[in-house]
């Protein structure tokens, strides 16, 4: 960065003691639309376009020497911030901690931001800037992720805390995590453990037989089909495949085969896993 941001852009002092000045502090980088990269700079409290083939800065937001002005005049522009994106051309996202830090730039509550840049006006708008209620003031971390159908996610950073926005900036829903979290998205996720479902037995009256099915960690079992017979190698469907219900599953069978277990199955009825055959009686060593 010293060959394109001169030290005294920073918000900070240099260190009388003699310690070393992180000036600039890059917490981000990223690709923009057109390919080039997009850093942050929470040292200088400005976003950088810098040219993949030159090195060279093509424009900067925010900071001491900004490519930009506010518009309409009189806002505040971020100050230390986290994760700046570009999720369409001239358009970037950023979490601005606002705070603390020195005077330099006013601090002020965090928010999630976006801003609209007119390259040839020189302008930039604030289009959305989504607080917290009650105001939040991260010191550092957060992150701001762009959803479909307008919805928004905001990390706060070192307070624990995340919060999805639907399109007309209200809260669909509030986190509170024990602890500080750099960054926060939220995508589509699929469990498949890498060990199979785990089945208890307990014998009833009669034949009756039953079973308890489960399988942490996953997330695809539509529904569990019982398995029973002589040997592991030659099990057999017991009944019909019951609805997954809770985190396990009871099944009672009617069987009077020595061994039982249990088969996952998908929406489709595809069999993801099948667990161990186990006797009738059987309850799983504790996992302490």
């Amino acid at each position: 960065s010293l060959d394109h941001v001169p030290v005294t852009d920073s918000e900070y002092h240099v260190p009388a003691d003699g310690r070393a000045f992180d000036y600039f502090h890059g917490n981000s980088i990223s690709l923009t639309t057109d390919g080039n990269l997009l850093i942050s700079g929470r040292g200088v409290s400005a976003v950088f376009d810098v040219s993949r083939a030159t090195g060279n800065v093509i424009w900067e937001l925010g900071g001491k020497h900004s490519s930009f002005r506010l518009k309409p005049p009189g806002q505040q522009w971020f100050c230390y911030q986290h994760d700046a994106r570009e999720p369409e051309p001239d358009v970037i996202t950023l979490f601005d901690d606002g705070a603390p830090g020195p005077p330099a730039c006013p601090n002020h509550d965090s928010r999630g931001l976006v801003l609209k840049l007119n390259l040839t006006k020189g302008t930039a708008t604030i289009s959305r800037a989504l607080g917290h209620t009650p105001p939040l003031d991260a010191r550092f971390l957060g992150s701001y992720q762009t959803l479909p159908k307008g919805n928004a996610l905001v990390d706060w950073g070192d307070l624990g805390e995340i919060t999805e926005y639907n399109a007309a900036n209200e809260p669909n829903f509030d986190m509170s995590f024990s602890a500080k979290t750099y960054r926060a998205y939220r995508a589509p996720w699929t469990g498949i453990p890498n060990y199979p479902p785990a089945v208890a037995s307990a014998k009833g009256s009669g034949d009756a037989v039953k079973v308890f099915a489960s399988w942490n960690g996953d997330t695809q079992v539509a529904s569990w089909q019982i398995l029973a017979g002589q040997s592991a190698s030659s099990l057999h469907p017991v009944g019909q495949p019951k609805t997954k219900t809770e985190f396990e599953t009871k099944i009672t069978v009617h069987t009077a085969a020595p061994l039982v277990a249990a088969e996952a199955l998908d929406r489709s009825g595809k069999v993801l896993a099948t667990s161990a055959a186990v006797p009738p009686s059987y309850t799983p060593p504790s996992a302490g």
